[in-house]
């Protein structure tokens, strides 16, 4: 019997040798495929489909093992990857199956083999390494199943051992590509659970800008199983305790970890944090050593200095009991790869797999296929210039379709593949020296401030990181030619990442001194950068940051600035905040600080206008229209108005362009308040020929002509809201069928109170009729007699019209006597109040209200018993099969009592179960008094 390998023979099957995979397991003889004649068969078979079909069979045919001739008919199952040799074969061939006996353990030999990956070159002299540190062999061991020998080698390095654990999370042998095996743990859960520590990974970009200018050799350590470094607490063993069953014995076992397992959130900051404490106690200079969780960058001036500092680094990892893998090493090298970037002396850019990978990309079909692409390129948005512009679709499309298809997958497609093209035509970018002065050159488009962060290079300047964000509605209705604006949001946070603490300059596309002429209200967000960022005057002829590619390229008009500048912050031509010289008018207007809302327009001599508004106008409001009328009473005037509303003044100078020009929608698209008012506001600034708004201080006491003007403002205010100038309107309800029949002791006391006569002998006090007592209940049921409104809606009807102090009882007696009332609404005030009352716990668990209920007959369960605290309101059902004292008396002692503690009251309905005498004793007993009474009627 020629053998292939293991269970495998060849049988020469009518002519034509065929590999066949013994299968003991199988009890008919299996083909893939058969050229020749086919005929159905009678013969159930379940293939590893997992469907059970009738397949095709060949007819008999000739067979030949070791000159053995036979003859056999196979089935024919296309699904069937490998032809299988099955027990009719075997039992015409004869065969017979002898087992050997395995041993239940791994025999451990005492010599550790070479690593299979180690290197047959050493990279260093082996006289400079402790050969230690690379030593990632493994021990020589029989094998015989592959998780197994993996467990109980993991054993014998004490990095697992047996437990009982009440945690128990799945764990899986994953292969790697190099054959062997990584044990890939589920810690969701324990995640979950465990509080999590702040990481303290460094960002890569950041770490990246670290490189000291004059790097020549780089050389890059892979420290092995480096999580397996790090011991674990031993009170912390059950939590990451997975199940694993002996292959031998077929025995389950709960194992746990002790040491840092891998899956664990908080395990890249823990070990990041020890490594970083124990490379402190490792110098290295004049070389520079950067750590990335395991992964170590040595950056060194010269080839001599890297390695010999690389050797010492080794060791020093060695003695400290890391170990290095040889496979990934990178040692002395002007170029290398680490953490997918390529690195030079003077550049960085894509490594050739990762631009790969990017390449073979397929366009995004769903949200989560964008934010995939969009997690993977966004690492790298330094080096795409424009980055924000191309990827604005697909963050457009993430956020608006969350589920479901994308809306528009030709225009997805299309920006997809722009982005993908930005990104791998990309050339690299220069590493940041922070000996040299940075260089930004922004400019604005479609809504996005762009950049160029550069350094010069002798006559030019060369990139180091291209910058791009999206403008924030605020800044984006801003003045298209302000690209001053765009420094604060370029230049403080992103720069500053690569430049540390280097001052750079920075270069708008316009002269930021025009804005120095500007009014002083508007204090622009980049005058607080000053003191990091040194402006020029503008850009240089070219500046870089305009050639970005955008999506268009329309053809931009000429203009002014200063111009442009002046007509989008200032609502009219001429508007100063500086009074002017020689006015027709000089008006004064106050701000509202009263509870009742007014508006008043005075000059030194007399008042041109004031007025009480509506109840329930704000004092804002009331700013705004005291403005805007003094803007119509100087309709075609030159004019002077003084103010101490800051509210107001700041609206017609600064907010109500702006306001207007978005659509009086604020920045999250909301519409702002007062927006009609504003509007108002806006048209009546354009009624003065020449107008000045300028603000003044209020409750001033100098002589000035302002202080005079505004205090005489504030007074008429006053006087109107204690009463003074033209009275409110009376209201009173007329009652000409009724003539008032008050008592001369009535009267008197009315006349006393400050009460007037008025027509038809009624008195009034505060606008309101005083009813006569005798009077009062006739009146109201009169008036319900008209409205039928309810007690509290009628009184409140009357309570504005009226006074009298019995008019409330008077309101309620007549709506209580009313037929109407009754007969249309006879569930309403005629049925007796049902009492509420119930006793509740004053702690939780202390009162128990229970009852059964009847559910859908589902198997035996047919009933729920319910027990509600009555503090809390906390509820406990168990579905039950019986409706009995039993079963009443078991829920109390195996669930409330052990949980919720022993409770003081328990009440329940006469239901035969809660009556009973088993019931009655077991609560006895305990001490527990069970209260009974009619079924609770929820009110």
């Amino acid at each position: 019997m020629p053998r292939l390998g293991e269970s495998r023979v060849k049988l020469q099957v009518a002519g034509k040798q065929i590999s066949f995979l013994i299968d003991t397991g199988a009890t008919f003889s299996v083909l893939p495929s058969f050229s020749g004649p086919l005929s159905p068969s009678t013969i159930s078979v379940m293939g590893i489909d997992g469907k059970s079909t009738c397949p095709l069979a060949t007819g008999p045919l000739p067979c030949l093992l070791d000159n053995s001739p036979i003859t056999h008919s196979f089935l024919v199952m296309p699904s069937c990857p490998v032809p299988l040799l099955g027990r009719d074969i075997l039992t015409k061939l004869g065969a017979t199956l002898q087992l050997t006996r395995s041993p239940s353990a791994s025999l451990l030999l005492p010599l550790l083999a070479p690593s299979l990956h180690q290197n047959t070159d050493p990279p260093l002299p082996a006289s400079l390494v402790n050969p230690k540190v690379w030593d990632t062999s493994t021990p020589v061991v029989t094998r015989h199943h592959t998780q197994a020998s993996n467990l109980s080698l993991l054993g014998f390095w004490g990095r697992v051992l047996l437990i009982d654990s009440p945690c128990n999370t799945p764990i899986l042998p994953v292969r790697k590509a190099d054959g062997t095996y990584r044990l890939v743990q589920d810690l969701r859960l324990i995640n979950e659970a465990v509080v999590p520590i702040h990481p303290m990974v460094p960002n890569p970009y950041t770490l990246l800008s670290r490189i000291p200018s004059g790097t020549t050799h780089f050389s890059i350590l892979d420290l092995k199983d480096a999580f397996f470094t790090i011991p674990l607490d031993p009170d912390s063993y059950h939590l990451f305790a997975f199940t694993w069953e002996d292959p031998d014995k077929q025995v389950s076992r709960q194992l746990t970890w002790t040491v840092l397992p891998q899956g664990f959130r908080d395990s890249p900051h823990l070990f990041s944090q020890a490594l970083a404490r124990d490379l402190q106690q490792c110098s290295l200079e004049p070389s520079t050593l950067l750590q990335y969780v395991d992964d170590l960058l040595l950056c060194s001036p010269s080839l001599d200095i890297s390695q010999r500092q690389t050797a010492n680094l080794l060791n020093f990892l060695g003695d400290k009991g890391y170990y290095v893998s040889p496979a990934k090493v990178q040692l002395s090298a002007p170029t290398v790869t680490y953490l997918g970037i390529c690195l030079t002396p003077n550049s960085r850019g894509l490594t050739v797999d990762r631009a790969q990978a990017i390449q073979d990309r397929q366009p995004p079909t769903s949200v989560q296929q964008i934010l995939s692409f969009l997690g993977l390129v966004g690492f790298f948005h330094h080096w795409v210039p424009n980055f924000a512009l191309l990827a604005k679709t697909l963050y457009h499309t993430a956020k608006e379709t969350p589920i479901g298809p994308l809306s528009s997958p030709s225009l997805i497609c299309q920006v997809f593949s722009k982005l993908r093209d930005a990104l791998l035509a990309s050339p690299p970018l220069s590493l940041p020296d922070i000996s040299k002065p940075f260089q930004l050159f922004t400019d604005e488009k479609q809504g996005i401030a762009m950049g160029v962060l550069t350094q010069p290079l002798g006559p030019a300047f060369t990139p180091v990181a291209y910058l791009s964000r999206q403008l924030d509605p605020t800044v984006r209705d801003g003045s298209p030619a302000s690209g001053l604006w765009l420094q604060p949001l370029l230049s403080p946070r992103r720069p500053r990442r690569s430049a540390s603490s280097n001052p750079y300059r920075s270069s708008p596309p316009i002269d930021y001194r025009i804005f120095c002429h500007t009014d002083p209200y508007l204090s622009l967000p980049p005058l607080a950068c000053r003191n990091s960022i040194s402006c020029s005057s503008r850009s240089p002829a070219l500046n870089p940051a305009t050639l970005l590619p955008a999506a268009s390229t329309l053809p931009v008009a000429t203009h002014s600035c200063p111009e442009v500048v002046e007509a989008l912050t200032q609502p009219r031509a001429g508007l100063s905040d500086l009074p002017l010289s020689n006015p027709d008018l000089t008006l004064f207007t106050p701000r509202d600080v009263s509870w009742k809302a007014s508006y008043v327009v005075v000059t030194l001599e007399r008042i041109l206008e004031a007025a009480r508004l509506p109840e329930g106008t704000t004092s804002q409001k009331a700013e705004l229209i005291a403005l805007t009328r003094t803007l119509q009473l100087a309709k075609g005037r030159r004019v002077n108005i003084y103010t101490d509303s800051k509210y107001s003044f700041l609206i017609a100078h600064c907010h109500v362009v702006i306001w207007r020009e978005r659509g009086f929608l604020s920045t999250k698209g909301s519409p702002i308040i007062n927006a009609r008012l504003i509007t108002c506001l806006f048209d009546a600034l354009q009624l003065p020929s020449q107008v000045a708004i300028v603000h003044c201080r209020g409750h001033q006491t100098d002589s000035s002509m302002v202080t005079r003007g505004n205090t005489r403002a504030d007074a008429v205010a006053r006087g109107l809201t204690q009463g003074e100038g033209s009275p409110a309107p009376v209201l009173f309800l007329s009652l000409p069928s009724i003539n008032p029949q008050y008592t001369e002791e009535e009267k008197n006391k009315l006349l006393q109170r400050g009460g007037s006569s008025g027509p038809e002998g009624w008195i009034f006090i505060n606008n309101k009729t005083a009813l006569p007592k005798a009077q009062v209940g006739a009146i109201a049921q009169q008036v319900h007699q008209s409205l039928h409104m309810g007690p509290l809606a009628l009184w409140r009807f009357l309570k504005p019209l009226f006074t009298s102090p019995t008019l409330r009882e008077a309101v309620t007696s007549a709506c209580s006597s009313c037929s109407t009332c009754a007969a249309v609404s006879p569930q309403g005030g005629m049925r007796p109040n049902f009492p509420t009352h119930q006793m509740r716990g004053h702690l939780s668990g202390q009162d128990w209200q229970v009852d059964f209920t009847h559910m859908p007959p589902h198997k035996k369960t047919k009933y729920m018993l319910t027990m509600v605290d009555t503090l809390t309101g906390w509820v406990e059902a168990f579905h039950t099969h019986k409706e009995t004292a039993e079963v009443v008396a078991e829920t109390l002692i195996t669930h409330i009592i052990p949980r919720f503690g022993l409770p003081t009251s328990i009440q329940s309905d006469n239901g035969p179960a809660f009556i009973s005498r088993v019931v009655q004793q077991v609560s006895t007993s305990l001490g527990i008094s069970w209260k009974l009474h009619i079924p609770y009627r929820p009110q």
